[in-house]
């Protein structure tokens, strides 16, 4: 297949409606150098049907897994499919705000041939389809992400992979070991290798917040998989950079939020790599804090 400008990758699991939504955005786009790359999670045959409404669309092709994959591998098999200069990936759940989304993301990455990762502001949106909020970063944090992209360990303001558009040249995949923060992680290693960055303020992209199958509501709150995921987190960034006393007092109050107060705490949660010694450090202090 020839290359094209920008591949859509949408990894899809069940959630017919959502997906319909999401193909449609992309099919009405003005800018048309895309293919749309389609791979199925889903125990049954929900995704397939959609997709056969869309038969004739030379640039739409579908992967059905043999065997489910799971996030984030299902969006990894997404972007190992594509052909396009571009990667833009798009969650079934969520939809392209306009006609000109797309060549607005591709206009990003244009306008500086130095930048490999490109942003823009999201509106999100409900079940019943009410507008939530805006997701926008400020200019303090755009300025500080330029310096430091460690940052965003302390919060997510560039948003969930559907606000992202990335060179495919990146060769950077999402870490299967991660489900949470999987996004986070991510984008400082891009952004670590290439800290230059384009955003908008446009919300070109639609979200939405609160489906009932998305990841964020298996997450949001889950013991074993928040400590597991912010201590996996910690260790890779503590292994690449400098010591970071915030990033660390930060962990601290992840482990209180959860009553972390040993290595066996930990290892109850699933941890079962290897402890940097300032995490040791930090338990140990808190033991003799709370008994004096």
């Amino acid at each position: 297949m020839s290359r094209c400008k920008v591949s859509v990758c949408i990894p899809a699991y069940r959630q017919p409606e959502s997906l319909r939504r999401a193909l449609r955005s992309v099919f009405v786009q003005e800018f048309s150098d895309f293919e749309i790359i389609v791979t199925d999670d889903s125990p049954d045959t929900s995704v397939e049907a959609v997709i056969s409404e869309f038969r004739g669309r030379s640039n739409l092709r579908y992967f059905r897994n043999a065997a489910r994959l799971g996030t984030p591998e299902n969006w990894n098999r997404a972007v190992r499919e594509a052909n396009g200069e571009f990667i833009k990936v798009l969650h079934h759940d969520d939809w392209l705000a306009d006609a000109n989304s797309l060549g607005d993301f591709v206009e990003l990455l244009e306008r500086d041939t130095c930048t490999d990762l490109a942003f823009c502001a999201a509106q999100a949106f409900d079940g019943q389809g009410r507008l939530l909020f805006v997701h926008r970063p400020s200019k303090a944090q755009l300025r500080r992400l330029r310096t430091n992209p460690g940052i965003l360990f302390f919060g997510n303001f560039i948003g969930a992979p559907s606000a992202t558009i990335y060179r495919s040249s990146v060769k950077q995949q999402y870490d299967p070991k991660l489900k949470w923060v999987v996004d986070i992680d991510f984008y400082t290693r891009v952004l670590r290798d290439n800290p230059h960055f384009q955003f908008s303020s446009r919300p070109l992209v639609c979200i939405t917040s609160d489906a009932p199958q998305q990841v964020t509501k298996e997450c949001a709150g889950n013991r074993m998989m928040e400590v597991y995921e912010w201590l996996y987190l910690y260790r890779k960034l503590s292994a690449s950079s400098k010591f970071s006393l915030a990033r660390l007092m930060q962990l601290r109050s992840i482990f209180t939020a959860h009553g972390i107060k040993s290595r066996r705490d930990l290892a109850e949660c699933g941890v079962d790599f290897p402890i940097p010694l300032q995490v040791d450090l930090l338990l140990a202090w808190q033991r003799v804090f709370e008994s004096s």
